[in-house]
């Protein structure tokens, strides 16, 4: 298992996926501010899309004059972000592309390699139905950088340099769980920030499995960290806060956040959705619908 090779996190390129709506212009300002943190290049991609899994040719119904005429707007739109971007002083390159919405986005991911992605999310068409139901885990299982989601309810962004002050990071303990909460541990105090990493356990489930032992998430998280942010004190089970409810665990997430008034919730996404404990089917769309805050997601292998 890779360790966080250094302590200070660095996001080089950030990949922002939009498609010019209030919530996608509201992801871009959170990757502004993270830019300007970081010294980021900024990738903005907007994705045509047409149906899934036919060429034009193949599409009699569909009016190639209006998709064309589209893509032209798009084009448009994002020369004059890029115009307006580089006169703010960001390095920015446009990404153009057509077909599918989460498969363009993953090539793009894949071929650019960013360190960061932002996107926003709503229950809506484009872009921000990305990450609503089921699709939010799918896409942070198919690419390699962490990824930032901008909900329906997060606030604007306080400072024109991103700064944090407070991180929570919701786990399950799951040993193959570790690399999330020891990012997000290296994050906060890379930025001096408060850490709290919760697990909840339910009661009612609690009397059906084996009580916690925390052992094997320890020394897993001494594998994936590495002796210089040992010894600088960054140990995620230090801030352990356990919350035994009945309630559903978003709830308990959303509210600790809003209590701590959290700057960010960090999570992950297992690759296969029966690995997880308490980070269960629809737990990350939940909390993106009520999160103030913005959510960082990164994948578990």
């Amino acid at each position: 298992m890779d360790t966080l090779a250094l302590k200070k996190i660095a996001f080089d390129r950030i990949l922002v996926p939009s498609d010019f709506s209030e919530l996608s212009m509201l992801a871009l300002e959170y990757a502004k501010s993270i830019a300007r943190c970081y010294s980021s290049q900024i990738l903005l991609e907007n994705v045509s899309q047409l149906p899934s899994g036919y060429a034009p040719s193949e599409m009699p119904w569909v009016d190639l004059d209006m998709v064309l005429e589209g893509m032209r707007q798009s084009e448009q739109k994002l020369e004059e972000h890029d115009t307006q971007l580089r006169a703010e002083g960001f390095a920015v390159q446009t990404i153009l592309s057509s077909g599918s919405l989460q498969d363009e986005i993953v090539a793009t991911a894949h071929d650019r390699k960013p360190d960061l992605m932002v996107l926003g999310t709503h229950a809506a068409k484009g872009v921000v139905r990305l990450f609503y139901g089921s699709n939010a885990e799918a896409l942070v299982r198919r690419v390699d950088c962490p990824v930032l989601v901008v909900g329906p309810k997060v606030q604007p962004v306080k400072q024109p340099v991103w700064s944090l002050r407070d991180v929570l990071c919701a786990s399950d303990l799951n040993p193959g769980s570790a690399r999330t909460p020891a990012f997000a541990c290296v994050l906060a105090e890379d930025h001096h920030a408060a850490f709290t990493l919760l697990h909840i356990e339910n009661p009612e489930r609690a009397r059906h499995v084996q009580p916690l032992d925390p052992g094997p998430f320890q020394n897993a998280l001494a594998r994936v960290m590495s002796a210089e942010q040992r010894l600088s004190g960054c140990d995620p089970m230090k801030s352990l806060q356990i919350v035994v409810s009945r309630k559903e665990p978003s709830s308990e997430i959303v509210g600790l956040a809003r209590e701590r008034d959290s700057d960010l919730i960090v999570m992950g996404a297992h690759s296969a959705a029966e690995k997880a404990d308490h980070l269960l089917r629809g737990l990350i769309p939940s909390v993106l619908a009520e999160a103030v805050c913005p959510l960082l997601l990164q994948h578990h292998p």
